[in-house]
């Protein structure tokens, strides 16, 4: 048998594979994802490559389009620079291709310190200019927060933070509850707080690692209007939090119902 005959058969069985099981979309589709997203170059002025880098990983994953809602609250200031703090609800690490596809000229990445230890992750999120939180080292955390709104606001820059701190995993619209880091930075720094809130991928079907779904699909992500926060205080923090928490809480639950439908049109009719 030729090695043209074996490599032909391997091709076919894998597109087979790929087409019909599932677990094997779903590792391929991810594998390819991770690996070339870990590649691909990002420099900290992305005007003109994250829309590029947006589109082409939503070709390779499937997903199909994207819609903003809630654009015109990006320009903070309606100057076309966004000194604010952009906060975001965290699932996976496919969340970065939504953040590519909104994310300001001028903006930075606030990231925990044991993401540094990432291979290649690490050394992309050093390379485009994050700023790196020990939260096991509370003095030092502070710190860093401190350093980062003199750092923005020297530099008119927007930070963009996922305030739940990790990956929440859940399979039903739901947030975990949010770190404080994020919220004392807004203060310090005197810049709004804009929410952006992604749906629920299980709820929409188009992501579900616990079933090893990973079809694509049609997403819609909503920009919450600024909150600001001039004239407020660390003894703000806390209420700060909720009120933020709460905005997102009741959004993702109505923006994953509504993009549910938006992937399965069938399932309103049967209601």
């Amino acid at each position: 048998m030729s090695l043209l005959v074996i490599l032909c058969a391997f091709v076919a069985v894998f597109i087979t594979a790929y087409l019909t099981i599932p677990r094997v979309k779903y590792y391929v589709k991810f594998c390819y994802y991770y690996f070339n997203f870990k590649l691909t170059p990002y420099p900290q002025d992305g005007s003109v490559i994250r829309p590029v880098f947006s589109k082409y990983w939503q070709i390779i994953t499937g997903f199909s389009d994207f819609e903003i809602e809630g654009k015109e609250y990006l320009e903070v200031d309606g100057k076309g620079t966004r000194p604010c703090v952009f906060m975001y609800n965290h699932q996976s690490s496919l969340d970065m291709l939504m953040i590519c596809s909104f994310m300001p000229k001028k903006s930075i990445i606030l990231c925990k310190k044991s993401l540094k230890k990432y291979p290649l992750l690490g050394q992309y999120l050093q390379i485009t200019g994050s700023y790196f939180i020990d939260r096991k080292n509370s003095a030092s955390a502070i710190e860093t927060m401190k350093e980062a709104a003199i750092y923005i606001k020297e530099h008119s820059l927007s930070v963009s933070i996922a305030p739940e701190g990790t990956r929440s995993n859940f399979r039903t619209p739901d947030l975990l509850p949010f770190k404080k880091g994020g919220f004392h930075l807004a203060i310090q720094a005197q810049c709004p707080i804009v929410p952006i809130v992604i749906p629920n991928y299980p709820t929409v079907g188009v992501y579900d690692a616990s079933k090893f779904n990973f079809e694509g699909g049609k997403l819609k992500i909503k920009v919450l209007p600024p909150i600001s926060t001039k004239g407020l205080t660390s003894n703000d923090v806390n209420d700060l939090l909720e009120k933020v928490r709460g905005q997102m809480l009741e959004t993702i639950k109505e923006l994953s119902e509504e993009n549910k439908l938006l992937n399965n049109p069938a399932s309103k009719k049967t209601k």
